[in-house]
């Protein structure tokens, strides 16, 4: 089903599609959600299997961001199918803004797949639910983020 808090999916771009999480992804989030070098930017400590699966299973119940609060968690899928991480929607309590977050495997790291997802779901942000403004915070520790995902879509840093 789609319509205004659901866009067609997956989203496509060149090398990527991005669609809801499931429960059969759970090994693939798991893979990267429980490394201490992807988390350590996260506001969570490294998963344990248990945790990813209770995340998986609200992201699921959730899929459509339509409270404030309500969060799409996208797998992220390269040309292959593997799943190299995950694009958050977050709806904000502010009207008409919206937050997006994300969390990537470190093996695609420097190839430019982060700024290509975190570009994806922009238009259906704006377009579909109705967002004025996306918001994305950023460690400024993090040195990974070599690429520059929230700037180079068209957002403005502070």
């Amino acid at each position: 089903m789609t319509g205004p808090d659901r866009p067609p999916y997956p989203l496509r771009t060149q090398r990527l599609a991005l669609r809801p999480v499931r429960a059969g992804d759970l090994d693939a989030i798991h893979a990267h959600r429980s490394l201490p070098e992807v988390a350590r930017y996260l506001p969570h400590e490294p998963h344990t299997r248990e945790t990813t699966a209770d995340t998986l299973r609200r992201a699921i119940a959730g899929a459509a961001p339509a409270e404030p609060g309500d969060r799409l968690d996208l797998a992220v899928e390269d040309a292959s199918g593997r799943i190299v991480g995950e694009v958050l929607l977050k709806r904000d309590a502010k009207p008409l803004t919206g937050e997006i977050g994300f969390a990537f495997h470190p093996d695609p790291h420097g190839t430019g797949i982060a700024t290509e997802a975190v570009t994806a779901p922009l238009g259906p942000a704006f377009d579909g639910f109705g967002r004025h403004r996306v918001i994305g915070i950023r460690d400024g520790l993090n040195t990974w983020a070599d690429e520059p995902e929230l700037a180079a879509p068209g957002e403005t840093e502070s």
